[in-house]
């Protein structure tokens, strides 16, 4: 969610439910509307709504990598483990360098017990990005762990 989102919501200023209702009744075909709602509900413990939100975003726009990672997120919540990880693999194969995609599907494997997967997606999200101190982390608790 963007931060113009995160002030309108925290001060109360509109139902954004309902703002996002209008976007769309408006512009059926506006991928940024499904996608935003969907973080909203998401936010709110609606995993379920926001998963068909971003599905129907990315059914708008297949390439944009934002509604992959936000739909692979909330099914791993759910722990729709392997929906997660073909989310998180979608994004690696429209971009190879995004470091989160391998960082989250590295936690997603984690989670599921697949610790030598895990250990390779954090590896490759440190040699993408040295600085990401979550994949150093996770990478050193599934060691820890092995």
């Amino acid at each position: 969610m963007n931060d113009g989102n995160k002030k309108i919501i925290s001060k109360g200023l509109m139902n954004p439910f309902t703002n996002f209702d209008e976007i769309i009744a408006k512009d059926p075909l506006d991928a940024a509307a499904y996608y935003n709602r969907g973080i909203i509900k998401s936010k709110y413990n609606d995993h379920l709504g926001g998963i068909a939100d971003f599905t129907k975003a990315i059914s708008i726009d297949p390439n944009c990598t934002e509604f992959y990672l936000s739909r692979g997120a909330a099914k791993d919540v759910l722990r729709d483990h392997a929906g997660a990880i073909a989310d998180f693999t979608q994004v690696i194969t429209l971009i190879p360098w995004d470091s989160p995609a391998y960082y989250l599907r590295g936690h997603t494997k984690y989670r599921n017990n697949d610790h030598n997967g895990a250990i390779d997606d954090y590896t490759k999200a440190l040699a993408l990005d040295p600085l990401c101190s979550d994949a150093l982390l996770g990478r050193a608790e599934v060691k820890k762990q092995s």
